[in-house]
């Protein structure tokens, strides 16, 4: 493969770089006091958590103080904005300006908005700056932006970096794919960033138009904005000769919270945003490596500016474990698994269905060979006859055949026992259909994919 990334720079202060992992934490543990004191200050949220809890910011000294402070969920987020809340997040400090809103993509129910303000834009665009870096992105390089560019925090910020970068770069978002050929042939981008399902997508979509994805000379892909798996993004990296590097980001989260290395470990960006991981059954948090546990992050800022929504202990409901802080790359940051997003999974009649498992059974090779790898997903709930219906829809390369929908069936289901035990005891009633090219309901809806329509909320 060409586009070999950089090895992953130990991380700066404020134009000082870090040389050591306990010169990091000291750094978070400043930040994380910094964070406490101003969200105590400015965020009505959190005034009033402390308050009720009995806490104060001089009880918070750095990390392992930050346990004393309750989760926050989406659920709560979504309660302090209108029109039940006024924006009781946002920060109220009259110092510091808010210069965007952000929405999230609300695949999966209502979409939560996040406020960025002008204290906090240098410290997003260096954490997002070096993880462009990292996949060696530089300076001067043509880069077609495939971000989409919206009300969503991923595409604006990274015209922001890359601006900052010197890249010259072509912010295309999520146009028609016809156009993209074209672009590609005028510009002749050495790097691209997309959606995974996008640049999955737009690797077929030029092979239909007859030419090689792999002659197109891009040599580097940064793939964001959803969950994948290291065998999607191989098959990626194979069909435009390329690497791909895998990045980790949330509007919630302002920049990237982690970015694959040069050698392809996930590292935490852990001075803009600090992670940790935890039990909601229990409320235990986890200390172990190895362990998957339920993300908990907590923004930062250098120290003595502001944030417009500071968020502390807030969870995603992403799941993933650590797995070590040290890497061949030189790094001093935390290396993490992939990480299984909350937002694109669903649980029905206590069987949990994850998209991993689903493109797992469609990229294995004997599949692959007549499938495109593209799914969608549609619940319901039979109130007569008081079952669950579960439709698996997946894109065929070339003419759809029953057979493989099937078999596609029995493989997930001897993958995930409980939805198997849940259809064996007649509580889902598990469908997989075989569609012919172009015939999957995602493909009319602009953005990033929605994948699961459950329509027991309706």
């Amino acid at each position: 493969m060409r586009g070999k990334g950089r090895p992953l720079l130990p991380g700066y202060v404020e134009g000082e770089k870090m040389k050591s992992r306990k010169e990091l934490e000291r750094t978070i543990d400043k930040r994380i006091r910094w964070v406490v004191e101003y969200a105590y200050k400015h965020s009505p949220y959190y005034h009033k958590l402390f308050k009720e809890r009995g806490l104060t910011p001089s009880d918070i000294k750095g990390r392992e103080d930050l346990k004393r402070i309750p989760v926050t969920t989406k659920k709560e987020l979504i309660e302090g904005q209108p029109p039940k809340g006024d924006f009781s997040f946002f920060s109220r400090d009259p110092k510091n300006r808010k210069i965007f809103r952000f929405y999230t993509s609300g695949t999966k129910g209502l979409p939560k908005i996040l406020a960025l303000s002008e204290q906090e834009l240098d410290l997003v665009i260096e954490i997002s700056k070096r993880a462009f870096e990292m996949a060696g992105i530089r300076r001067g390089d043509v880069v077609l932006n495939c971000y989409p560019i919206g009300i969503n925090a991923s595409g604006m910020l990274t015209v922001l970096t890359f601006a900052s970068m010197g890249v010259e770069q072509i912010s295309a978002g999520v146009s028609p794919f016809p156009p993209k050929l074209s672009l590609i042939k005028t510009h002749k981008p050495r790097a691209m960033t997309a959606l995974t399902s996008y640049a999955d997508r737009l690797a077929r979509e030029i092979s239909l138009q007859g030419v090689d994805p792999s002659t197109l000379g891009i040599e580097v892909i940064v793939v964001a904005g959803e969950a994948s798996t290291r065998k999607k993004r191989e098959r990626i990296a194979e069909e435009f000769n390329a690497e791909v590097y895998n990045l980790y980001g949330t509007t919630e989260g302002r920049m990237p919270l982690a970015m694959e290395c040069s050698e392809h470990n996930l590292h935490v960006m852990e001075d803009g945003n600090y992670l940790m991981l935890y039990d909601p059954k229990t409320g235990d948090f986890i200390e172990n490596e190895g362990e998957k546990g339920v993300d908990v992050m907590t923004t930062l800022n250098y120290v003595g500016k502001g944030l417009g929504t500071p968020l502390i202990n807030y969870s995603h409901g992403d799941t993933f474990e650590f797995i070590s802080d040290k890497c061949g790359c030189g790094s001093i940051f935390r290396v993490i698994s992939d990480v299984w997003r909350a937002d694109d999974a669903i649980v029905i009649s206590g069987a949990k269905i994850d998209p991993a498992e689903i493109e797992a059974v469609l990229h294995e090779p004997g599949n692959f060979k007549k499938l495109t790898g593209e799914w969608e997903m549609l619940v319901d709930f039979d109130e007569e006859e008081r079952v669950y219906d579960l439709l698996l829809r997946i894109e065929a390369r070339g003419k759809p055949e029953e057979e493989l929908g099937e078999k596609v069936k029995r493989e997930l289901m001897e993958l995930n026992y409980p939805l198997a035990n849940e259809t064996s005891m007649g509580r889902i009633r598990f469908r997989v259909e075989v569609v012919g090219r172009g015939g999957l309901a995602l493909y009319r809806v602009p953005g990033k994919p929605k994948r699961i329509s459950d329509k027991r909320k309706s």
